[in-house]
């Protein structure tokens, strides 16, 4: 039986954090820590501005911080970050890779429910909102950060959101293409892949959706695994 099978797949946990939006790192601390997989290591890289980063995490134990190389904008450093987990879990040589936004706050059974679905990459469901008024009321619309698109290239797309219909009932599906704000990724994928900043981050997630075409793996979505999307939360709070 594999190590996948058996609940003892060797897990990469890696956080993308930054202290100056501290409002969303309790309930993102929580999470991560919170995953039931046990065989795990948990390592966070913060963006933010504080230089003595090591002293405002002092209180926290099984998590290891870290920070890399400053770039010219926090999407890019975001995406340097992704690019060090993928390096480190080759190196390292973990069986899985599980890459995670502190906007995201994950169910405890997401690895556990990711491995079980046999694919290989395995982004997480989560939700964006948008409102439109009508009358004397607000109508929240509820978005899946899953698409569909269509061509050949990375810079000639036509692309689609899919509806919370389409993710409806649960169950273990393919699209075209997700956004990167939690990603698991198999050991034979991440020597194949890369992260590449783009100008556009929606562009960023369609080069990493190109470069899965090209080595022929499909990304594939339990939509019985639903994350919460704090970002989303708090942008309804002040709209």
């Amino acid at each position: 039986m594999s190590a996948e099978k058996t609940g003892d797949a060797k897990i990469l946990v890696g956080g993308i954090i930054n202290c100056d939006r501290n409002f969303q790192l309790a309930q993102f601390i929580r999470s991560v820590k919170g995953l039931s997989h046990k065989n795990k290591k948990i390592v966070c890289i913060d963006n933010g501005s504080i230089k003595e980063f090591q002293r405002f995490y002092r209180h926290i134990e099984g998590i290891q911080f870290e920070k890399v190389e400053s770039k010219s904008n926090e999407r890019e450093a975001i995406v340097a970050a992704r690019e060090y987990f993928r390096k480190k879990a080759i190196d390292e040589d973990y069986d899985w890779l599980l890459i995670v936004d502190q906007s995201i706050v994950l169910p405890e059974n997401f690895i556990t429910r990711a491995i079980a679905t046999g694919r290989k990459i395995i982004p997480g469901l989560y939700f964006e909102t948008a409102s439109t008024n009508n009358a004397n009321s607000k109508i929240i619309t509820y978005l899946p950060n899953l698409f569909s698109f269509s061509g050949n290239d990375g810079k000639n797309v036509t692309v689609s959101r899919l509806s919370i219909n389409d993710v409806l009932p649960s169950k273990t599906f393919e699209v075209d293409m997700a956004e990167l704000k939690v990603i698991m990724l198999h050991k034979s994928i991440l020597e194949k892949i890369g992260f590449v900043y783009q100008d556009n981050p929606l562009h960023g997630d369609i080069h990493f959706a190109m470069q899965c075409r090209k080595i022929q793996q499909k990304i594939a979505v339990d939509s019985g695994i639903v994350c919460r999307n704090n970002r989303a939360i708090v942008m309804d709070a002040f709209s």
